[in-house]
């Protein structure tokens, strides 16, 4: 990615520039005075942009929000839980109970046990 491009560059390699470094060099903000920063956005620092600007920006950017994280389908976030890595040792002591239960029918506590990790996981 673009660090081990950084450190290509840092040893002195030549390594051609992406898109996304030359935007990355144009954002020189966190370096520049209040005063430059108010100067290159057309701002005031006590009383930010005007009206106007502000309906411009609106319009050519949008509204400055957060776009919500895309969603998953329910079955897909089912799926992730029950083979989760502690899920699925969960599973698997459930069927280690349940083959013991098969193998020696005498004792219930095999199964109960087998019951209970096994809704541990649903639940």
């Amino acid at each position: 990615g673009g660090a081990r491009r950084r450190e290509l560059r840092k040893a002195g390699k030549d390594v051609p520039k992406t898109d996304a470094d030359i935007e990355e060099e144009k954002r020189n903000e966190h370096t520049l005075t209040i005063t430059e920063v108010c100067e290159k956005f057309s701002s005031d620092a006590k009383n930010g942009i005007s009206q106007d600007l502000y309906r411009k920006n609106l319009e050519e950017y949008g509204p400055n929000i957060l776009t919500p994280p895309p969603e998953k389908y329910w079955l897909i976030v089912l799926i992730e839980h029950m083979t989760g890595f502690f899920s699925l040792l969960l599973w698997g002591a459930g069927v280690l109970c349940f083959v013991a239960f098969g193998i020696d029918n005498d004792s219930v506590d095999n199964l109960y046990l087998g019951v209970v990790l096994v809704a541990v996981v649903i639940l």
